[in-house]
């Protein structure tokens, strides 16, 4: 007889960790599984499951979003780093503007032209 898997969204109330299993807790059932909990209290997960005599066992448990930084906040890094890229771009060009039009000494130090 094959196995059914179910998928469930929702957030974990409660996480039990022995030697080499776990247990979750999300609404009013608990599901386990073997080794680490990857997963802690509050978090909002995904979670795939079947069912065997009364046992509800975890096939996979993963994050609903993983953590990150939102659109706003990558936005908000990405025009920082626009801005500060320019700015040394700038100041690049500028040096190398200064060095092609040389003050006279191309490459050479004050000492070297007397």
């Amino acid at each position: 007889m094959d196995r059914i898997e179910t998928e469930i969204h929702g957030e974990v109330e409660a996480v039990s960790q022995k030697a080499n299993r776990y247990g979750v807790k999300i609404g009013e059932t608990w599901y386990g599984g073997f080794g680490q909990c990857p997963v802690g209290k509050g978090s909002q997960v995904v979670l795939r499951f079947y069912e065997k005599d009364n046992w509800k066992n975890i096939v996979s448990i993963r994050h609903l979003e993983e953590p990150g930084l939102s659109d706003d906040e990558m936005s908000e890094v990405l025009a920082q780093f626009r801005e500060r890229s320019n700015a040394i771009a700038e100041e690049c060009l500028r040096d190398a503007a200064q060095l092609l039009k040389g003050s006279g000494n191309h490459g050479r130090s004050d000492s070297e032209k007397r």
